[in-house]
Formats: structure tokens, C-alpha cells, sequence
């Protein structure tokens, strides 16, 4: 039975929580089930979608919520997963984008991850004279230009420049206008394809200051050689261990060994380094290189002690093929695991390290330079050497003017770190695993400004977090990656790209180059008008990211989209940026009252049904660890805020609004696999509210960063027997996970679970459980149901 939009009449105490605030005001109070719910709003938008797919070129239907489950028919506008207006009714006139406050914003994921049945994304190959483009906004061919003169000429979308068309792209129109051969063409037919590129699409060399810094320039073959284009390589990894003391007297190091082997040799999901190369190197106050060549008997280990003047010591055999030289890889790990425990070194030279990690990255063999991306294993703050940092006093800060400085890098040269990373195609991915303070807001910014991830486990403990490292390292192996990235976004003339927002570099040129782009990888662009727009016209937008896929293929991906327009409508302290957020949502909602809503009564409230989330939403981005009051670390808000600024719009908001589960009282039928389709049922989510629940209840929330299960005080044993083997709370252990699937309560439960995992790639999430009034981890649960009054905010009802 659900609970979503019924309030029990004996709810739960509230849990134990972060301190909420209260209205301020004297005002009724309005019962939380008049608010409007994202959960009956999603419910609704999922059965529609649940029985027919959605036609991108569909103008009579709305487009599928973010966070619906749903089948995209390609058309020729991009689906929603790569790119998502704000709205698809653009303002005609910068006047009425203002008076009406839409932000005038595209979030673009453009390797999202389809659903299995969906037609992949075509590749079309031109061969050497490249994909047609237009002569003077450089648009690629796409399903929106318009062919004229029988098929000799075509007009541009985006400028409206008429283009010939060469001898060997020649078709002509049939009696609609149409190219005859549209069938066969789909780079027409569909809003999202990856072209092939010849030779002047390959990267640029990186930028000369590198080579004095990182390489031995001596080895360098002529100075024409360094200037010549990249040739696009199948994507390297190199794998960065800290040897530490930190690291190695934990057991860490020789854990991270066993896990690297593992996604090498042990992948259920086929090999993910098929064709790829893969590097090791280890530091301390030293760095470590490894020749690991297939020829060799023993792995060999150069030490560059020099750590002002870093180069790669190796030319070959740094870079090897996982396959040929198993069996030197895995000697290496052994060595690895066992030969720095007898010498501890607290010395952490980390910024030197990752330069040595360009130098090898950027001369790849004797005659190959490329990109690729690293992962680094990371366990303590950086001590040594260039970029050494030190503990900040983080209590003074709080509240006042310095508090923004939390935020911002100590030195400026793990910026400049960061920024020729990004230049050099290098994506750097950041496992992290601090005892104490980390300073993520620093060496962060090297995965931020490359593309990369960044995984904070503090306080690791193999026993309980093994399975969640596991599965973001194999996430990071399996899902789609391109590396040496650069992306423009372009759109109809009369308006003009303002800014970029996201974890990438952006360049003088104002494009964004990134290291890596992935599939859970998302930044948003921001238009605004250059003059008032006929509306008898649509806009285009399309944006073009130029790549090198893992098997070394360059690329450039298009994503296409149609837009309609109307011509009227139905750094910064936190508590300054929380006010703004407020603000900026009550001014969108009074610009709908008085453009749309003038005649209603004063005292009304009238949300929009395209709106009427919004308060909500903004509430939870409040109530984020990023930006909510309280004294939060530095390194847990900035590695929120870095979450955060790369996720999709399926992510976020099921990050913002976490899914709340009642499993008490589970239909047989869900969460048991359908005998057809293997697809799994989920049982109805509910308002994530203490209101809603029962003391003799078991919940389950997920917000894709963790699950939490609270087993309430009068919660039958057949319950905990079912779930864990036991009658009572008391003899639930500490760091307990849910038993084998014997019984079917527990089969659901684990079912459940693995397909909110598949929805977020595979990748799994710390796992918590929290007894009413015994656990600690009850404070997190309590936290995540942000309709109630917690995190430094107000209630969803008082919010309202």
C-alpha cells in the first residue's frame, strides 16, 4: 500500500536531524499533502511513458521528466538524455526573457548512457575530405538544413548561409523537397551522430612550456616532431598509488593492488582494456616508474629522486597492453603490495607526481604522443615538494569574509597543473581515502578542470567499503569515455552563447576543452538574445564535441535540437549564495503571477505546472552539503559542490529529492524479475517526510550517493528475520549488510537495490543502516528526507 499522498495520523517522531529553521512569519499552516509532490508528478509522467515510446519531434507531447524511465525515438532533435533545454518555448525578445526570469539554459550530456532498446548513436564515415560543414558558422550537416536548387545547395539552420554540395554528396530532391537518398543518410535522420574525422581534427600538440618541465628534451627526435598534429591513440591509463606511510600501514596499498587486478583480469563484463594501454607508478617523496614490457622477466622500477625537474625516465615499456604483459602486471602488484610496508615514508609528494604522470602521458613511446586519463589513489594531504599544502584552520573561517578562501585552491600551481592536464587531453580521476583533512578544495581542482571524478572515502575500511571501490572502478573502466575533448556549442543567429557551466577548462577561444567526457558527465550553456527574434522561425542549437574514443578513433559527436518560440507567456560568502538561490526562484514565481496569473485572488498561490516543483527542488539544493549552514569540512562541501557541477539532470534531481521506499508492506510481485524481460517492478516511492511513517515500518532512501535503511523501534522480527537472520534490533551487528536472498522479503529488497544501481551505471553506493534511536547513521537517514524541517532550512510546507 502506498503512503505517498496520505499523512498518517500517528506518524513517527522526527528523527534525530540537522537543526531546520521555522517560518518566520504568521501564516496558516498548510497540510503537506496540498503541496505539490514530485512523486505523484513522476508517478504520472512514468505511466505514460511505461507504454509508448517518445518521438523527439512530437510537438503535442511534454518531454519525459528527468528522472522517468523511457524509450527515445530519434527524429532528428537529440533526446532528451544528451540535451535538455530549460524550456522548449524560447522567449522572442531579451525583454520578455527577462520579465518572465526563465533562464534561457541547455544541460548537454552528450554520451549519456541509452536504454538497450534504443538505436544506438550512428557513426558516419566521409573519409579524407571530413563531414560537410557550413563555410561560415562551421555547423555540421544536420536534419535541419534545407536543401534547395534539386539537391546542388543547402542552407545552413543555424546561419542561414547557403553552402554547395560537393560532386560525391550530390542527391536530388523529390517532389517534397527531400533528398531522395534520406533513407540512407543518418546524419539527417537523427539529432545525435558521430562523425569520423580526417587528419585536421587531430589534437594539438601540447603547449612548448611542457617539454623543458616534464620531459627529457634530449630524447626528443627533431623539434618538427613536437610540433606535428597527435595522432589519435587508443585511450592509456596509468594507475598512481600513494606509498605513503598513511597508505602502506593501513593495508590500503596491498587492497588497491587486489582491486586493480581484478578489473584487469576478473571483469564479469568482458575486458574494458581490449586494446588499450595501461601504466603503473607509485610515489612517495620519490616517484616510481615501471617498465612492464613483454619481453622482460622481472618488471623494472626507475626512482626519479629530482622532484624539481620531473621526467619520464622510460621511452618504451611504461605503456604496455594488459593482455601481453599479464604476467609481469601481476607480479608488479604483488611487488607493490609488499615491498613499501618496511619502509615508511610520511612524505607525500603528490604534485610532482601527477607532472611525472603528464610526462609519461604526453610521450607515450618514441614516435606517439597522446593522451588518456589517470587514476589516482590518493591517501594523504600533500606534504612535499612543489604544491605542498597544510592544514587550514577551517572553525575561524566559518562565517566570515574568508570563509570563500574554503573553496578556492592554496596554491595557484595546482591550477596551472590542472589547466595543462586539460590541454594535453589528460583526464585525471581522483580516488581519495584521507584519515584526517585532504584539502579537496586543492587538488580537486586537477580532476574538476580535466574531467574527472573524484571518489571520497574517508575513514576506508576494506571490510565495509570494498564493494562500493570496486564498482566505481569498474564504472570508471566500463562506461563510454572520450578523451583530448573540445566542445562548442552553436545557435541560430539573433542569439548567442553567454557562458558554460561544469567541471571542464575553458579556453580564451571560448571553447571547453576537457581531459575525459563520460557518461555520466554533464555541463550546462547559458544563451541570451541579441535582438528580438520573427517567431515564425524556430531556433537550432547544436553542439559539437570534438573526442578520441578509447580505441583511438577521433571523432566529433553533434547534438541537434529544434526549439519554438513565443512571443508572450502564459563568489560568494554561503548564506549570501543561499539567499541569491531563494531569490532568484520567488522572482521567476511572481514573474508568472504577473505576466500569467494577474487576475487570480492575491492571497492564491499559483505555481505553474511546469513550476510547481521548483520550490521544492531549490529547498533540497539548500539543504545540500555544499551550501547548507553548519559546520561542514571543506572537503566534504567542495567534494559535494564537484558531484554536484558534473551531474545530469536524472542525477541531480535524484540526488536533490532522494527516493524514499516503504518495505514492510511489499506487493509480491515487486522487485522480483518479470520471466520475459528480466525487467525488475519498484515499488511506489514516497514523499521523503517523517510524516509518512510508521514506527513499526522499514524504509529504504537512496539518493544515488548513498542508501540508507531505518528499521523502526516496533518493527516486526519476521521482518528482521527475514532481512537479517535475527529477532531483535539489539542483535542487528554494527557495519551489518542484508543476508543471503533466502527468504523472498530479502530477495526483493536486494533485487530493489541492484536496479537503482543499473539506473546509475552499475555503480554502488555506500550502504548504511540506521535503528530508530540506536544508530548514529540515523542522523544521515533523517537528513535526506528534505520535506521536513533539517539541514539549516524550513520544511517543505513552511517553505511553500
Amino acid at each position: 500500500m502506498s503512503r505517498s499522498n496520505t499523512t498518517l495520523l500517528r506518524p513517527i517522531p522526527q528523527p534525530p536531524h540537522s537543526a531546520g529553521r521555522r517560518f518566520g512569519g504568521l501564516r496558516a499552516s498548510i497540510p503537506a499533502d496540498q503541496v505539490p509532490s514530485p512523486v505523484a508528478s513522476a508517478l504520472a509522467d512514468q505511466r505514460i511513458w511505461s507504454s509508448e515510446p517518445f518521438l523527439t519531434c512530437d510537438t503535442e507531447r511534454a518531454v519525459p521528466l528527468a528522472g522517468s524511465d523511457y524509450n527515445a525515438v530519434d527524429q532528428g532533435n537529440s533526446s532528451p538524455r544528451f540535451l535538455r533545454p530549460c524550456t522548449y518555448a524560447i522567449p522572442n525578445s531579451h525583454d520578455l526573457a527577462t520579465s518572465c526570469e526563465v533562464p534561457l539554459s541547455l544541460v548537454l550530456q552528450p554520451f549519456a548512457q541509452q536504454r538497450a532498446e534504443e538505436y544506438p548513436v550512428p557513426v558516419v564515415d566521409f573519409g579524407a575530405p571530413g563531414p560537410p560543414r557550413c563555410g561560415d558558422c562551421r555547423a555540421y550537416v544536420n536534419p535541419w538544413c534545407i536543401w534547395i536548387m534539386n539537391g546542388q545547395r543547402w542552407i545552413c539552420n543555424i546561419c542561414r548561409k547557403e553552402n554547395p554540395v560537393a560532386a560525391d554528396y550530390y542527391s536530388p530532391l523529390d517532389p517534397s523537397g527531400k533528398r531522395s537518398d534520406l533513407p540512407n543518410k543518418p546524419e539527417l535522420k537523427h539529432g545525435t551522430v558521430d562523425f569520423v574525422v580526417p587528419m585536421e581534427y587531430w589534437a594539438q600538440p601540447a603547449p612548448p612550456r611542457l617539454l623543458p618541465l616534464y620531459s627529457d628534451d634530449s630524447q626528443l627526435d627533431s623539434p618538427s616532431e613536437s610540433n606535428s598534429l597527435r595522432p589519435p591513440q587508443p585511450m592509456s591509463t596509468l594507475f598512481m598509488i600513494d606509498v605513503s606511510q598513511p597508505a602502506t600501514s593501513s593495508g590500503l596499498v596491498a587492497f588497491l593492488c587486489n582491486s586493480i587486478r581484478e578489473i584487469l583480469y576478473g571483469s564479469d563484463a568482458g575486458n574494458p582494456f581490449e586494446n588499450r594501454l595501461v601504466g603503473f607508478m607509485t610515489f612517495d617523496s620519490t616517484l616510481h616508474f615501471y617498465n612492464i614490457s613483454s619481453d622482460l622477466v622481472q618488471p623494472g622500477m626507475l626512482i626519479v629522486s629530482d622532484i624539481d625537474e620531473v621526467f619520464s625516465p622510460f621511452r618504451q615499456g611504461l605503456f604496455v597492453d594488459p593482455q601481453a604483459s599479464r604476467a609481469l602486471i601481476e607480479r608488479l602488484l604483488d611487488i607493490i603490495s609488499q615491498q613499501f610496508v618496511d619502509r615508511p615514508n610520511t612524505a607525500c609528494a603528490l604534485s610532482p607526481a601527477l607532472r611525472g604522470a603528464l610526462a609519461a602521458m604526453l610521450r607515450l613511446s618514441e614516435k606517439v604522443t597522446t593522451g588518456g586519463q589517470v587514476m589516482l589513489f590518493q591517501s594523504s594531504l600533500p606534504n612535499f615538494g612543489s604544491g605542498a599544502l597544510s592544514t587550514r584552520n577551517e572553525v575561524s573561517l566559518y562565517g566570515t569574509d574568508k570563509e570563500k578562501t574554503l573553496f578556492q585552491p592554496q596554491e595557484a600551481s595546482w591550477q596551472d597543473l590542472a589547466q595543462e592536464c586539460a590541454e594535453a587531453g589528460v583526464g585525471v580521476h581522483m580516488f581519495l581515502f584521507p584519515t584526517q583533512y585532504i584539502d579537496v578544495t586543492s587538488i580537486g581542482i586537477v580532476a574538476s578542470l580535466t574531467g574527472g571524478d573524484i571518489f571520497y572515502h574517508p575513514r576506508f575500511v576494506p571490510e565495509r567499503d570494498s564493494k562500493v571501490l570496486r564498482s566505481e572502478l569498474h564504472r570508471v573502466a566500463l562506461r563510454e569515455t572520450g578523451y583530448d575533448v573540445s566542445i562548442r556549442a552553436r545557435i541560430s543567429n539573433g542569439l548567442r552563447v553567454l557562458s558554460y557551466e561544469g567541471n571542464f577548462l575553458e579556453q580564451a577561444t571560448g571553447d571547453i576543452k576537457m581531459g575525459n567526457l563520460d557518461a555520466d558527465k554533464a555541463l550546462s550553456v547559458t544563451f541570451g538574445h541579441e535582438r528580438t527574434l520573427d517567431i515564425h522561425k524556430d531556433i537550432y542549437v547544436q553542439c559539437a564535441i570534438l573526442y578520441t574514443s578509447t580505441l583511438g578513433e577521433r571523432r566529433v559527436r553533434t547534438v541537434n535540437l529544434a526549439l519554438g518560440f513565443v512571443s508572450r507567456m502564459h563568489s560568494e560568502n554561503l548564506n549570501n549564495l543561499k539567499q541569491t538561490l531563494t531569490e532568484r526562484c520567488a522572482a521567476l514565481l511572481l514573474a508568472y503571477r504577473r505576466q500569467c496569473a494577474a487576475s487570480t485572488a492575491p492571497t492564491q498561490l499559483i505555481l505553474p505546472e511546469s513550476f510547481k516543483l521548483l520550490p521544492i527542488y531549490a529547498l533540497s539544493f539548500l539543504k545540500s552539503k555544499s551550501i547548507k549552514g553548519g559546520s561542514i569540512g571543506s572537503d566534504i562541501r567542495n567534494y559535494d559542490a564537484h558531484r554536484i557541477k558534473w551531474m545530469g539532470a536524472t542525477s541531480l534531481l535524484s540526488y536533490l529529492y532522494p527516493r524514499l521506499i516503504a518495505i514492510h508492506d511489499l506487493d509480491e510481485h515487486v522487485g522480483i524479475p518479470d520471466l520475459n524481460s528480466s525487467w525488475i517492478p519498484l515499488p511506489t516511492p514516497m514523499r521523503p517526510s517523517y510524516l509518512y511513517m510508521e514506527a513499526h515500518g522499514a524504509y529504504l532512501i537512496d539518493n544515488g550517493e548513498l542508501t540508507v535503511l531505518w528499521i523502526g523501534a516496533a518493527t516486526s522480527p519476521q521482518i528482521l528475520h527475514d532481512l537479517f537472520g535475527v529477532d531483535n534490533l539489539d542483535e542487528i551487528p554494527r557495519n551489518a549488510s542484508l543476508m543471503e536472498p533466502r527468504s523472498l522479503l530479502a530477495t526483493q529488497v536486494q533485487n530493489i537495490i541492484h536496479a537503482l544501481e543499473s539506473r546509475r551505471g552499475g555503480r554502488t553506493v555506500p550502504f548504511l543502516i540506521a535503528r530508530q534511536n540506536m544508530d548514529a547513521a540515523e542522523i544521515e537517514f533523517s537528513n535526506m528526507l528534505v520535506e521536513d524541517q533539517n539541514n539549516d532550512a524550513m520544511s517543505h510546507t513552511d517553505c511553500a
